[in-house]
């Protein structure tokens, strides 16, 4: 089994998401795509720095214009790429900030709940998992602790 294989069918085990909305950019614009589950074409794996322990992580990869273009048809337009600009966060902990504001909800911050306890955000009673790009889902020693028990 490759390891993408391994890392999604463990990280399906144990998130608690119960679904996902995950963002990108395109001629200026801010777009989402909900998904039950996010599709293998858009998963990748890719070896991690030193500083983060140089292990693995299991990633999302939705890049290149004709798969945004695709993706876009069934998208949700989340506001402009100027929303995504913070001295202190970064464009995915934006893009969540930009979810939350459109679903009527109060944005409190970067959270750090791991991703086997809940989701970003709750919408109509489901744990959404909010991602932007090329975002980090989950480090490949996580999975392998969860699945110790430990």
């Amino acid at each position: 089994m490759y390891r993408l294989d391994r890392m999604r069918k463990q990280y399906e085990e144990f998130t608690a998401a119960q679904g996902y909305i995950i963002g990108f950019e395109m001629n200026g614009i801010v777009y989402g795509v909900e998904w039950e589950k996010i599709p293998r074409r858009f998963t990748r794996v890719q070896k991690e720095c030193s500083k983060c322990g140089g292990g693995y992580g299991l990633y999302v990869n939705i890049t290149g214009k004709k798969v945004q273009e695709k993706l876009v048809k069934k998208a949700i337009e989340f506001g402009t790429v100027e929303q995504l600009a913070s001295e202190t966060y970064n464009k995915g902990v934006m893009f969540e900030k930009m979810v939350y504001e459109f679903f009527g909800q109060e944005f409190r911050g970067k959270d750090n709940v791991p991703f086997h306890q809940a989701g970003d955000i709750t919408i109509d009673g489901k744990e959404i998992q909010v991602k932007f790009l090329k975002a980090r889902i989950c480090y490949d020693r996580t999975l392998k602790k969860l699945s110790q028990g430990a």
